[in-house]
């Protein structure tokens, strides 16, 4: 599977994986799934984030980025994404973020990545913080 989906905060923040070549069929699939993921997430929570890992091999295009359903999801909080994109992927990726009127950001690590949303999401349980370093990607 191109994909894996977990809680990396349980009801909190989910973390998506992308590795290799993702298919349309599979992105969409991904999309539904992080939708039942943001349904089951924390029913007392405003939002539920995401960190978005990108190995660098995996490609979208920005019609396929505007057709996708969780950014519209009423629970959708930040979406904070890891890979290995040149400055021209970014680009699009912040673009499409505006398109789409996503809370975004991109990170250079998993340790960042959590940082950032501590630090935008005062709610997020201190007490299930994970401990991550860059060797957990």
């Amino acid at each position: 599977m191109p994909y894996q989906l977990d809680w990396l905060v349980p009801k909190r923040i989910v973390l998506l994986k992308y590795q290799g070549t993702i298919t349309e069929t599979e992105l969409h699939e991904s999309d539904a799934a992080l939708c039942r993921f943001y349904d089951e997430g924390d029913a007392d929570a405003a939002h539920i984030h995401q960190i978005c890992i990108l190995d660098g091999t995996s490609k979208t295009s920005l019609v396929q980025l505007t057709s996708l359903k969780w950014p519209k999801h009423p629970r959708n909080g930040w979406m904070i994404a890891i890979g290995k994109a040149n400055s021209i992927e970014r680009i699009i990726g912040g673009f499409a973020a505006q398109l789409l009127k996503m809370r975004y950001r991109s990170a250079n690590s998993l340790a960042e990545a959590v940082e950032t949303l501590y630090r935008v999401d005062l709610t997020l349980p201190e007490a299930t913080r994970p401990s991550v370093t860059s060797a957990d990607l």
